[in-house]
């Protein structure tokens, strides 16, 4: 965050902060005015990762992450959150329902 945007922050007595999500069974997806789906890797999207390879309605199945990435997450959400909260008073984190509940 720029000089210019934590001044004007501060001069509406706004908190900036930071929130962490990991898109899941969801991410890449179009976006909503363009419809529901999955966008493609040729047009720039990417293979999805979640906790299982159910998909999510009509998108694209994604990879199952296995028990070792699935531990391995609250350690890149606390390494990416001290990371990116330099200089952000808070950090929030949006695990999404299935993610939260591998925990």
């Amino acid at each position: 965050m720029g000089a210019r945007s934590r001044r004007s922050l501060r001069a509406q007595a706004a908190v900036p902060v930071m929130q962490l999500a990991h898109g899941g069974r969801k991410a890449s997806t179009l976006r909503p005015w363009e419809g529901r789906g999955s966008v493609p890797e040729s047009a720039g999207g990417w293979p999805t990762i979640g906790p299982s390879a159910e998909a999510f309605g009509s998108y694209d199945a994604p990879r199952a992450m296995d028990a070792d990435e699935i531990a391995a997450v609250p350690a890149a959400f606390a390494a990416a959150a001290r990371r990116g909260g330099r200089g952000h008073p808070g950090a929030g984190a949006h695990l999404g329902q299935r993610l939260g509940q591998a925990w």
